[in-house]
């Protein structure tokens, strides 16, 4: 599993003490490997791709939420 914050500072390694700061970097540092990506409570506008063997989960629904309207969401598959 990896750690994803909203707005964290700096490249982020993906742990709970240094999360990446978005989705899609975390979808890079994956490299095709099955992961759970965990977000912590935020809003995340941006875009990505999803690779099949991946999983986003969210800390709360009333504080987690994907803004695609503003962004493109693919999962590829």
């Amino acid at each position: 599993m990896i750690y994803v914050r909203a707005g964290a500072s700096g490249p982020g390694a993906g742990t709970r003490a240094s999360p990446y700061p978005t989705i899609a970097a975390a979808i890079g540092a994956i490299a095709g490997t099955p992961t759970i990506i965990a977000l912590t409570g935020g809003v995340y506008s941006e875009s990505f791709t999803l690779p099949a063997d991946t999983t986003i989960r969210g800390a709360c629904p009333a504080d987690t939420r994907l803004d695609v309207a503003g962004a493109t969401v693919i999962t590829a598959g």
